[in-house]
């Protein structure tokens, strides 16, 4: 099997081979997707991710999930941790670590993390065991044992839906994983 710094070089040539326009019409399908899903329809609090540019855009269903009444946080790089805090509008948003647009404001208490009925999870990678590949930086893998009570849906493009990711012990698979067909 691949190392993950080979599977990540992997995905990223990839999405390079992959024009942006083609891109965003695979990220406006993943939306159409994720927005039918049951799981998605009856969260009440989620945790979803204001993408980088060769991430799932998944940025539409933010607003979506505010004028259903939903609760939307998004992380907070804050040294090696993600916290979280809520999404109330593109006005709430500010450019933050790594270039990511993140929500200003105070930070959702974790000891009400047990809320979140449902977390939208970015990869490099994906397998069909729902396992993750992430960046490298182990961000999600601090974040997600602390989401116990969550859903974990992983979205990907379908080119980065591998037959197995490298992992190790601590990287905590989804309960599902979301893409489309080529």
């Amino acid at each position: 099997m691949e190392s993950k710094l080979q599977q990540r070089a992997l995905v990223r040539t990839l999405k390079g081979q992959c024009p942006s326009g083609a891109l965003k019409e695979m990220s406006a399908s993943l939306c159409n997707l994720v927005n039918s899903r049951r799981e998605w329809r009856e969260a009440r609090t989620l945790l979803a991710y204001h993408p980088l540019p060769d991430e799932v855009d998944v940025s539409p269903l933010l607003d979506i999930s505010l004028e259903a009444g939903k609760r939307v946080l998004l992380p907070v790089v804050e040294g090696d941790h993600l916290l979280l805090r809520e999404y109330v509008g593109p006005q709430s948003l500010a450019l933050g670590a790594y270039g990511i647009m993140e929500p200003v404001g105070d930070d959702f208490p974790e000891s009400r993390y047990g809320e979140i009925d449902l977390a939208l999870i970015p990869g490099m990678a994906f397998d069909v065991t729902n396992r993750r590949l992430g960046r490298g930086k182990g961000y999600y893998d601090r974040l997600l044992p602390r989401l116990a009570c969550a859903y974990r849906m992983g979205v990907c493009f379908p080119f980065q839906l591998l037959p197995k990711v490298a992992s190790e012990e601590h990287d905590m698979p989804m309960d599902d994983v979301v893409t489309i067909e080529m």
